[in-house]
């Protein structure tokens, strides 16, 4: 897995063109973390940046984090005081 996201990346970035975990470099992509489940990784991008790797043939997809705000009890029960009487 790794091995495609570090072509991917060079592909689009460039062999130096994005950071990697720890690197003290401010400018540019900056890889957060690669998950070993699914065939993904989290990079901190500009927009343009983002439209660059979107248009990688190999890119399925690149979505934005979303917030959601936590919910009382996890969103398993609707039970307002959470089973505590």
């Amino acid at each position: 897995m790794h091995s495609v996201r570090d072509r991917i990346l060079a592909d689009v970035f460039g062999e130096d063109g994005y950071n990697r975990p720890g690197s003290d470099a401010c400018a540019g992509p900056v890889l957060l973390d690669s998950f070993t489940s699914i065939p993904a990784f989290a990079i901190a991008l500009s927009e343009q940046e983002a439209e660059r790797l979107r248009a990688h043939p190999d890119v399925r997809s690149v979505s934005t984090d979303e917030l959601h705000a936590p919910t009382r009890n996890g969103g398993t029960d609707n039970n307002p005081d959470n089973g505590v009487k």
